[in-house]
């Protein structure tokens, strides 16, 4: 039954994750070798997967067959070789699970204005509170329901960083105490196109590694 959900996945993209899923690198499992029982994922736009991970390594391989699909795979594995740009892995663990919050959330804290699609592209101000591969939070001043959806678009998410445009869909929501943002959305990404996708996944991870070097600075 695991090798079958390994071989479903084969040609898919996916996510290489820490154990505290911190986001790694993007790729796609390009060969299964059941007889050895051993993956092979290959990054994607020449990623240096020598500096993100080593041989022996302990990692999370996040697999969906279909992007709009809520279930995925999640394989544990370890490191069995690190090449540039590929790594060949061999699972320990297999599961299929349906997470809204899967993957690792990067705070971000920035200003933005947000739209709301189903208000007549109603502007307002917002505070984008972080941003995972699969959504992003919200504070907002504003109402919306379970179910609106809503854009950001034009947005960085740090100083020269790359624009991107963001369409998501409001899945929970919670009143603050006070503030101008009193309302917090947690939305989950919709309509992503793949090159978007790509330069999401690497601005968190260069944030996440802005962070880190901050951190050691101190």
């Amino acid at each position: 039954m695991e090798n079958d959900l390994i071989k479903k996945c084969v040609d898919s993209r996916g996510v290489i994750l820490s154990m505290e899923n911190q986001m790694l690198f993007r790729g796609k499992i390009s060969r299964y070798d059941a007889v050895n029982d051993v993956i092979r994922v290959e990054a994607n736009n020449g990623c240096a997967v020598r500096s993100l991970v080593d041989t022996g390594d302990r990692v999370k391989l996040q697999v969906k067959e279909n992007s709009g699909d809520k279930r995925f795979v999640l394989i544990e594995g370890v490191v069995e070789q690190a090449m540039q740009d590929f790594i060949f892995l061999t699972p320990v663990a297999i599961e299929e699970k349906s997470e809204d919050r899967a993957y690792f959330r990067q705070n971000v804290m920035v200003g933005a204005t947000v739209i709301a699609v189903d208000q007549g592209e109603k502007e307002a101000p917002c505070m984008i509170a972080d941003v995972s591969a699969t959504g992003i939070s919200i504070q907002s001043g504003e109402e919306y329901p379970i179910g609106a959806h809503l854009r950001i678009q034009g947005q960085r998410l740090r100083q020269n960083g790359p624009v991107h445009t963001m369409e998501f869909v409001v899945v929970r929501k919670s009143a603050q105490n006070s503030g101008k943002y009193h309302n917090f959305y947690g939305c989950r990404f919709e309509n992503m196109p793949s090159d978007e996708q790509d330069r999401l996944f690497q601005d968190i991870f260069t944030l996440q590694a802005l962070e880190l070097r901050s951190s050691k600075n101190r």
